[in-house]
């Protein structure tokens, strides 16, 4: 079985660190590596990392993760780690691979910092055997802040989303959209105006709804964070005796689906 290496380096050339920042790197790195391992679909919990190989002078050390079964899971781990270390944000999120969580978690890496400070990330090859690192990748307070601002920038526009209806939100005029292309659920927010039609519409189970108005998605990878409501229109019931007067034209119209397969596909197509 393998194993994920990788090393950190704190205060470059000097003696030591602060608690503090060891502390917070420790911390913040074993969030991103767990969080980088379940992306990629392995389970390493908290239990399964740890520190070896300390260095005299500046704080040096590997963490390493406990065994991994599946040598192609090991590879595909260091490969995004390779690429997440180069700091192309929007190459990973729109590979698919690497979630946005991922990234913002990778820029806190740097928060016990100093401005003027940097931690470096050494990246061994999947074998290990090397002694040292081959590669050592600098990583800054300002390549984090960058990171960060490049990660939440967002842009409004107008436009529409379908979806769900999933939670009407207590407290505040606002409700959680379940989206059928994206697998999440969003914000919206309403006005006092629309809060009858809202709540009509929540006495359906599920109900398919189109919303109108001011969109928020984020900058890098477009993906929507919620919605300033203008118009909520609710989809019109079709029983089910017009799906089969519909299909009954061309029986073999859906193939090997069910009718409820073939339209939650359809729903889904880019």
């Amino acid at each position: 079985m393998s194993r994920i290496r990788v090393r950190f380096k704190l205060n470059e050339g000097g003696e030591g660190a602060p608690l503090r920042q060891m502390v917070s790197v420790a911390k913040e790195a074993e969030t991103f590596l767990r969080n980088l391992a379940e992306d990629i679909g392995v389970n390493l919990p908290k239990t399964k990392w740890l520190v070896r190989n300390f260095e005299n002078g500046s704080l040096c050390f590997d963490v390493e993760s406990g065994a991994i079964k599946q040598p192609a899971n090991v590879k595909n781990m260091y490969a995004v780690l390779d690429d997440t270390t180069q700091l192309d944000p929007a190459k990973q999120l729109m590979g698919g691979q690497i979630k946005h969580r991922t990234m913002l978690q990778f820029a806190k890496l740097t928060e016990a910092l100093e401005p003027h400070e940097k931690i470096g990330i050494g990246l061994y090859h999947e074998d290990m055997e090397e002694e040292k690192p081959y590669v050592w990748r600098n990583f800054s307070k300002r390549d984090a802040t960058m990171l960060e601002e490049n990660l939440t920038r967002t842009i409004t526009y107008k436009g529409s989303v379908q979806g769900e209806l999933d939670t009407l939100l207590g407290g505040s005029l606002g409700f959680k959209l379940k989206l059928h292309k994206q697998k999440k659920s969003i914000h919206c927010d309403f006005t006092q105006d629309f809060y009858e039609q809202v709540a009509k519409a929540f006495q359906k189970r599920l109900a398919h709804v189109y919303v109108f108005g001011e969109i928020t998605a984020r900058c890098i990878d477009r993906e929507i964070e919620g919605v300033k409501v203008e118009k909520l229109v609710t989809a019109p019931d079709f029983p089910d005796a017009d799906y089969n007067k519909f299909f009954g034209f061309s029986p073999n119209y859906t193939g090997a689906l069910s009718t409820e397969a073939f339209i939650d596909g359809a729903r889904d197509y880019d």
